[in-house]
């Protein structure tokens, strides 16, 4: 207990990643913290040539990776007062998701070295 740091976290501040192997982890003492996961998509690479990608669908592509950024993040969690995440990296294993703040929180950090 005596190692803990207090952290002021604001919104939209990203504490932790997804696929990283973190250094820290999380206690909330007030405030809300979100978790998303990228979603996974199973066979939808497909090569394309060059000429087909570029000057066709350009403009279109640009829209398109925007809606399709926002499909692919799902919110798994809201964690409130009392709550904990980050917990994985005490193990060495990679974080299973984003954790986001969603309001102005005050946060307890154990960091490991």
């Amino acid at each position: 207990i005596q190692s803990l740091i207090p952290l002021i976290a604001v919104p939209g501040q990203r504490l932790a990643l997804q696929d990283d192997i973190g250094d820290a982890m999380y206690i909330i003492k007030h405030g809300r913290v979100q978790l998303k996961r990228k979603k996974q998509k199973r066979g939808a690479f497909r090569w394309k040539s060059a000429s087909q990608d570029v000057m066709a669908q350009q403009d279109e592509h640009l829209n398109d990776v925007a809606q399709e950024v926002r499909r692919q993040i799902a919110k798994v969690a809201e964690l409130g007062a009392g709550d904990f995440f980050g917990e994985n990296c005490l193990i060495g294993r990679k974080n299973d998701t984003t954790a986001v703040v969603a309001d102005y929180s005050d946060l307890l950090v154990s960091v490991v070295l």
